[in-house]
Parts: structure tokens; sequence; C-alpha cells
């Protein structure tokens, strides 16, 4: 003997399904925030010496989030993280995280910004000139030291999850070697967070 499901049944487990596969389009980048001086102008570079000098990084990362259905999303969460590389090894490393909340219209767009994050390294030399040959009973010259290594992390990318009921259900991430450290059930925010303030819904 067969059971027919009922036209109330299908129409409530289709509900359903669509809850759960809410779908949304996720992107972003990483913007350069210039500091300002107290005369409101934008700071100098600091003046260095010889050899490579040090690059100093001030970036925020914008994330654009778009409902792409016809129905409301409300209680997103979009968490991020900064990735970094290792200016000598060019190993990979999450640098800061956080996240913030966001309710989406139908068909609606969110922005999310994030703090800016500083960071500094000093690359490796390109060109290195021949050492300079000691004078006889004397000291090699100071340009004759080997060069510096490169130091410090680069500011290289970025990871961002969207997030609703515990599901990942948009994401945009850089760098493929970071998911194992991130994770993707959505459940477990990771290292580095620190919660936004709460995003207004887009008009």
């Amino acid at each position: 003997m067969s059971m027919r499901l009922s036209p109330w049944f299908l129409l409530l487990n289709l509900f359903s399904l669509t809850a759960v596969q809410a779908t949304v389009e996720v992107r972003s980048q990483l913007v350069s925030v210039h500091e300002k001086g107290e005369d409101g102008r934008p700071k100098p570079a600091a003046a260095g010496g010889r050899g490579p000098k040090p690059i100093e990084q001030n970036r925020a990362l914008e994330v654009t989030v778009r409902n792409q259905s016809n129905n409301p999303e409300s209680g997103i969460t979009v968490r991020y993280w900064f990735l970094g590389r290792d200016a000598k090894t060019s190993k990979v490393a999450l640098l800061e995280g956080g996240e913030s909340q966001l309710n989406l219209k139908p068909n609606g767009i969110g922005v999310v910004t994030s703090d800016a994050v500083k960071s500094s390294y000093t690359p490796r030399p390109v060109f290195v000139q021949p050492a300079a040959k000691a004078a006889k009973g004397g000291r090699p010259p100071a340009s004759a030291a080997p060069p510096k290594e490169a130091t410090g992390t680069r500011i290289s990318g970025y990871a961002v999850q969207v997030i609703k009921e515990g599901k990942v259900i948009g994401s945009d991430i850089m760098d493929d070697s970071i998911k194992m450290l991130i994770g993707s059930d959505g459940t477990t925010p990771g290292p580095l967070f620190k919660a936004e303030k709460t995003q207004k819904a887009a008009e």
C-alpha cells in the first residue's frame, strides 16, 4: 500500500530545503589605508639608508555580499582573515581576523569594511653589487658587507566565509592552503577573532 504525500507536506519540505541552501555572492578586496598627519596630509614615507628599504603596509578588507534570492536573509555572519607571507620563507600565516553581522533584503547588497591591519617587511635585494676588495692590511669597506636577508611579514591576501545558522553559504578565499586553518563548518571561528559592529541591512 503506497502512501500519498499531501501538497502541503511537499511545499513545507521544499521551503525547508530552500532555507538551508540559501546562497550569496561574495566579493572581497584589500584596500590601502593612508594615515594622515596633523595637517591632514598623508604621512611621508620614512627615509631609509642603503639597501632595500622596509615597506610599510596598512590594509583594510572590503567584503561585498549579495543576496541571490528573492527572500530576505537575516542573521548572516561575515567572518574574515588577513593572510600574510613570511618575506624570507614565503610561508603563509594568519595575521588577524574578525567578523561582523549582516542583514540583507531580497536581492540586496551589504558591504563590510574591516579595521585596518598594519605590517612591515623588507624584501630580498634584487641586485647585489660585488664586494669591494680590502686594502692591503686593512678591513673591507662597509659596502662589502653581505646583503641583508628579507625580513618581516607581507600582507598577501584574505579569506572570507559567509555563515548562516552554522553553515557556510558563501566564501572568497585567496589561498587554498589556508582552508585547513580556518575550517569549513562555520561553527568554529578559529584564531585571531574580533567581533565588529552589526551592519545595517542593504537598502
